[in-house]
Formats: C-alpha cells, structure tokens, sequence
C-alpha cells in the first residue's frame, strides 16, 4: 500500500467514525477503533480511559436525541510513519429534533487527536482524544 492510499484509508475511516457516532449506529465504529483501545473524551471525564465498548455505550445513551445530524470534520492532518499514525481533525456538529412538535437544537466544536496502528484487518485507531472547545448546552 503506498502513503497515499493509507492516508485515504484512515481518512475515510475517521469519516466513518463521526458519521457512526452522527448517526447513533456506534457498532460501525468496530472498523475504525480497534478492540483495545483507549479513549479519553472530555465530555464524558478525561482522566480515564474508556474501552471502545464503554465509548461507543457513552455515545450511544449520552448524545441528545435527534431526527437530524450532521458532523462536519475540518483541518484534518495525519502524519504516517511505518505503521503508525498520528491524526487530528476539528469536528463541528449539529444535533436537531422536532419529533415531539418542538424543535431543539445542539451545536458543539471539538478537536480529535487519535493514534493509528495498521493491522491485518486494515488501519484502526489505538488511542482517541476528544477535547470539547465550544457547545450550546451540555451533552
């Protein structure tokens, strides 16, 4: 696989990951996280890891309730050395609802900084950071 083609990979993987976690389908982000990793989200206290399950049933109970969302990734980089990688991406996000006649919205910007180990099974990130910079409300 040449540079480019692992960039692609990890970018399109990094996608995946936002738009699982847009979408609420947490299960997709097995193809991006690998099964022993740890992740440090400040939203849910940062002084701890989180396993991937642990994560993705964070994500899953504690993002608002939405019929709409969207998570735009911007200022990606990624460095890829041998098997390693270093990324970061800046995610904006909007969460709406108007199943209950009433629309409610949530904006939030936050930055990702994730480390990626090439596997047999394709590029998957080892370790997440999510750092919370900005937000309507609270999660």
């Amino acid at each position: 696989m040449t540079r480019a083609e692992d960039y692609n990979e990890i970018k399109a993987k990094f996608r995946l990951f936002a738009d699982a976690w847009a979408s609420g389908e947490v299960d997709m982000m097995d193809e991006a996280i690998k099964g022993d990793a740890k992740a440090y989200f400040s939203i849910f206290g940062s002084e701890r890891p989180l396993s991937r399950i642990a994560l993705k049933e964070n994500l899953a109970v504690c993002t608002r309730k939405r019929n709409y969302a969207r998570i735009d990734i911007n200022n990606y980089v990624c460095l890829i050395e041998g098997n390693h990688a270093q990324q970061i991406g800046y995610l904006n996000g909007l969460f709406s609802d108007d199943s209950d006649g009433k629309y409610e919205h949530y904006c939030w910007s936050g930055q990702m900084a994730n480390h990626w180990v090439k596997t047999s099974e394709g590029w998957r990130m080892d370790e997440l950071r999510f750092d919370l910079n900005l937000d309507d409300d609270h999660m």
